[in-house]
C-alpha cells in the first residue's frame, strides 16, 4: 500500500521501495567499523509497488515552477563583470560601499551581499585580476588595481552555463 504523508502543508510521498535492509545495513555500520571487518557495500533498495504521486503534489510542483519562472522573468539585469570592475577599478572599497555604489549608478540592478561577496570572492581567486584585500582596517576594503581582458570573456562563458 502506498502511504502519503502530508507534514505542514507539504506532502511526502513513498517511493514504493523495501528500506529495510539499508537501514539494518548503516545500523551495523559502527560494528563493522569496531570489529574491522571486511568492507560491504551498501544494499540497494528493493522495489516493491510503483510510485504514485498524489494530485496534490503534481500540483504544488507545477505552482512552485510557475512562481520560478515568473521571478525569473521579473528579474531585473544582473551585474555584469565589465559594470562591477567599472565601479571597483582604482578605489578601495568596502562591501557596504560597492553594494551602495552599485544602487546609485544602476538601479535597475539587484544583488544581494551573498553575491556580492561571491563575485568578489571570485575576483580574487583569478590570476587574470589584480585586486588586494585589507584586512587592516576594522571592515574590510577591497581595492582593484586591473584587470586582463580575458576575465571578462572567461567570466561571460561562465555566466552562461
Amino acid at each position: 500500500m502506498i502511504e502519503t504523508i502530508s507534514i505542514r502543508g507539504s506532502t511526502y510521498t513513498d517511493d514504493g521501495c523495501d528500506w529495510t535492509e539499508f537501514i539494518l545495513w548503516q545500523m551495523n555500520a559502527g560494528a563493522r567499523a569496531r570489529s574491522r571487518s571486511v568492507f560491504v557495500p551498501a544494499p540497494h533498495p528493493v522495489q516493491v509497488v510503483t510510485p504514485y504521486i498524489p494530485v496534490m503534489a503534481q500540483k504544488g510542483a507545477a505552482t512552485r515552477r510557475a512562481a520560478l519562472e515568473t521571478k525569473n522573468e521579473t528579474a531585473t539585469s544582473t551585474l555584469s563583470a565589465q559594470k562591477l570592475v567599472a565601479i571597483m577599478q582604482g578605489r578601495t572599497l568596502s562591501y557596504q560601499a560597492i553594494l551602495t555604489a552599485i544602487a546609485r549608478q544602476h538601479s535597475e540592478i539587484k544583488i544581494t551581499l551573498p553575491q556580492l561577496q561571491k563575485r568578489v570572492f571570485a575576483l580574487l581567486q583569478s590570476n587574470l585580476v589584480d585586486i588586494r584585500r585589507h584586512d587592516d582596517m576594522p571592515v574590510t576594503h577591497f581595492t582593484l588595481y586591473s584587470v586582463d581582458p580575458r576575465f571578462f570573456a572567461l567570466s561571460d562563458k561562465n555566466a552562461r552555463t
